[in-house]
């Protein structure tokens, strides 16, 4: 699937398989890309990597899909999931981050439109 803007939203203590940082825990961190997707008019998808939310199989969270990699090691499907393949451009890239300076800074001051990119990690 090919998506114009995505917010790409890692597992936030380093991967399932390291720290299960449990369904709730998780789950709070979406919400914060769904506000920011929220304040963006639903602009971006939220991408999930499957490795890092099994339970994906099971629930459904709006504006929001399952990132997919085939690779078996774990750098890798890291890899696939923040490279951004921007195909009109013929060009190959990493989602721009947003560290958690850049979340407190957008909550606090309520500036959580994103201009600068379309492809966010």
């Amino acid at each position: 699937m090919i998506y114009n803007k995505t917010l790409r939203w890692r597992e936030p203590f380093g991967g399932w398989e390291k720290v299960d940082t449990g369904l709730c825990n998780r789950i709070f961190h979406w919400e914060i890309a769904y506000e920011i997707n929220k304040r963006n008019y639903f602009e971006y998808r939220i991408l999930l990597n499957k490795t890092d939310w099994p339970e994906l199989a099971l629930i459904t969270l709006p504006e929001t899909s399952t990132f997919i990699s085939y690779e078996y090691d774990k750098k890798a499907q890291d890899l696939n999931f923040v490279t951004v393949l921007d195909i009109e451009k013929f060009d190959i890239r990493k989602a721009t981050p947003i560290d958690v300076e850049r979340l407190y800074y957008m909550f606090e001051n309520d500036e959580l439109y994103l201009s600068e990119d379309k492809h966010w990690l």
